[in-house]
Protein backbone atom coordinates (compact mmCIF):
# COMPACT_ATOMS: atom_id res chain seq x y z
CA UNK A 1 0.00 0.00 0.00
CA UNK A 2 1.62 3.71 -1.23
CA UNK A 3 1.25 6.30 1.33
CA UNK A 4 -0.26 9.53 0.16
CA UNK A 5 2.28 11.89 -0.75
CA UNK A 6 2.52 14.94 1.78
CA UNK A 7 3.99 18.30 1.98
CA UNK A 8 5.41 21.03 3.83
CA UNK A 9 6.25 24.65 3.99
CA UNK A 10 9.86 25.21 2.49
CA UNK A 11 12.27 26.43 5.23
CA UNK A 12 13.83 28.95 2.99
CA UNK A 13 10.77 30.90 3.20
CA UNK A 14 9.92 34.37 5.06
CA UNK A 15 6.57 35.45 5.45
CA UNK A 16 4.56 38.88 6.46
CA UNK A 17 0.59 38.49 7.64
CA UNK A 18 -1.99 41.33 7.64
CA UNK A 19 -5.69 41.71 7.35
CA UNK A 20 -5.68 37.93 6.02
CA UNK A 21 -3.18 37.86 3.30
CA UNK A 22 0.22 36.94 3.30
CA UNK A 23 3.51 38.00 0.92
CA UNK A 24 6.12 35.15 1.31
CA UNK A 25 9.81 35.70 -0.08
CA UNK A 26 11.73 32.66 -1.10
CA UNK A 27 15.48 33.34 0.36
CA UNK A 28 16.85 31.38 -2.44
CA UNK A 29 15.79 32.27 -6.00
CA UNK A 30 14.57 35.70 -4.41
CA UNK A 31 11.21 35.73 -5.71
CA UNK A 32 7.89 37.07 -3.94
CA UNK A 33 4.46 35.95 -3.64
CA UNK A 34 1.42 37.32 -2.62
CA UNK A 35 -1.10 35.55 -1.29
CA UNK A 36 -5.09 36.33 -0.65
CA UNK A 37 -6.68 34.71 2.51
CA UNK A 38 -7.89 31.20 1.03
CA UNK A 39 -4.19 30.54 0.08
CA UNK A 40 -2.56 32.21 3.21
CA UNK A 41 -4.95 29.84 5.32
CA UNK A 42 -3.27 26.56 3.18
CA UNK A 43 -0.25 27.64 3.99
CA UNK A 44 -0.03 28.44 7.10
CA UNK A 45 -1.67 24.63 7.53
CA UNK A 46 2.08 23.79 5.88
CA UNK A 47 3.55 25.04 7.94
CA UNK A 48 2.20 23.61 11.16
CA UNK A 49 2.52 20.20 9.62
CA UNK A 50 2.93 17.88 6.87
CA UNK A 51 -0.35 17.36 5.10
CA UNK A 52 -1.69 15.58 1.79
CA UNK A 53 -4.32 16.93 -0.33
CA UNK A 54 -7.57 14.90 1.37
CA UNK A 55 -5.77 16.46 5.05
CA UNK A 56 -5.13 19.59 3.69
CA UNK A 57 -8.93 19.34 2.06
CA UNK A 58 -10.07 18.44 5.38
CA UNK A 59 -8.69 21.19 7.65
CA UNK A 60 -9.77 23.95 5.05
CA UNK A 61 -13.22 22.61 5.42
CA UNK A 62 -13.09 22.82 9.32
CA UNK A 63 -11.52 26.37 8.80
CA UNK A 64 -14.31 27.68 6.32
CA UNK A 65 -17.20 26.08 7.96
CA UNK A 66 -17.66 24.34 4.54
CA UNK A 67 -18.68 21.21 3.15
CA UNK A 68 -15.52 18.39 2.50
CA UNK A 69 -16.10 17.82 -1.06
CA UNK A 70 -14.94 17.26 -4.29
CA UNK A 71 -14.74 21.07 -5.29
CA UNK A 72 -12.49 21.64 -2.17
CA UNK A 73 -10.35 18.59 -2.71
CA UNK A 74 -10.29 19.71 -6.30
CA UNK A 75 -9.28 23.50 -5.27
CA UNK A 76 -6.50 21.70 -2.79
CA UNK A 77 -5.32 19.73 -5.54
CA UNK A 78 -4.46 22.76 -7.66
CA UNK A 79 -3.03 25.20 -4.88
CA UNK A 80 -0.52 22.18 -3.61
CA UNK A 81 0.22 22.04 -7.37
CA UNK A 82 1.09 25.71 -7.94
CA UNK A 83 2.83 25.97 -4.23
CA UNK A 84 4.95 23.12 -5.35
CA UNK A 85 5.35 25.19 -8.67
CA UNK A 86 6.97 28.02 -6.79
CA UNK A 87 8.33 26.03 -4.30
CA UNK A 88 6.77 27.39 -1.40
CA UNK A 89 5.96 23.62 -0.30
CA UNK A 90 8.31 20.49 -0.80
CA UNK A 91 6.82 16.56 -0.51
CA UNK A 92 8.56 14.62 2.49
CA UNK A 93 8.43 11.25 3.39
CA UNK A 94 6.88 10.34 6.90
Amino acid sequence: MRLPRRFQLTHHLSRRLWDGECVVYDDQSGDTHHLDPLATSALLLFAAAPLSDKELAARMAELLEAPEDNELLDWCQRTIFRFRMTNLVAEVEI
